[in-house]
């Protein structure tokens, strides 16, 4: 699994154009939404800079994600096919996806303050959330877009697979961040935390037992 992991992170990492495709949406998105408040001359509210940031995120997530399976073409699902299991692949290209993501949301993150400032007081539970948004969106994508990369309708499949579950993910998340803004305790998020976890393991359980099948398929 360790040398398959390598495979997928370098040939996420050694295409430039896909890593610097994402950062460069990300920092024009950010930069149209200083201009436009900028232009109107208002402030930017907490409440306002949490739902922009996790807007933002999510799009970036959502687009690299998607990108990690599309490039995949048949050649080289044959190749895996002979390195391992349909199981520890997916696995592995989940984990991949894990930390292009985190290193995605720490890049957006940077940008992003420097832009609007840095908001959350409890700036380790805000951490939390950028770890369990970054963990949350790699498994629920990486599942459904696995899934979906075997039908001809890639993106629909993966629109409509996946949004019934990104939007209560993201509002948790939000919810999360929201509480890091504003100074609460960890007692307070302790609830959305234990449901972000619970359908992390219901997704990926579903993913390593479909999975196999549509491999198998391919």
């Amino acid at each position: 699994m360790i040398e398959l992991l390598k495979i997928l992170l370098l040939r996420q990492f050694r295409s430039r154009y896909f890593i610097s495709g994402i950062i460069v949406y990300a920092v024009a998105t950010i930069w149209v939404a200083y201009l436009s408040f900028l232009n109107k001359l208002v402030e930017l509210s907490p409440m306002t800079w949490n739902a922009l940031f996790w807007i933002v995120m999510l799009f970036c997530l959502i687009q690299s994600n998607a990108e990690s399976y599309k490039s995949l073409d048949k050649g080289q699902y044959y190749f895996f096919y002979t390195l391992s299991s349909p199981k520890l692949i997916l696995l592995s290209q989940i984990i991949s996806n894990f930390l292009l993501s985190i290193t995605i949301s720490a890049i957006l993150v940077a940008f992003y303050s420097l832009i609007f400032g840095f908001m959350p007081e409890n700036k380790w539970m805000f951490i939390a959330a950028l770890f369990l948004g970054s963990i949350s969106f790699s498994i629920v994508l990486g599942s459904v877009s696995s899934i979906a990369s075997k039908t001809e309708s890639k993106h629909l499949f993966t629109a409509v697979l996946g949004l019934p579950v990104i939007v209560p993910l993201l509002m948790l998340l939000i919810k999360i961040a929201k509480s890091s803004i504003l100074g609460f305790s960890w007692n307070n998020i302790l609830d959305e935390i234990i449901i972000i976890l619970a359908i992390d393991t219901i997704c990926l359980s579903i993913s390593l037992i479909l999975f196999p099948f549509l491999w198998r398929s391919n």
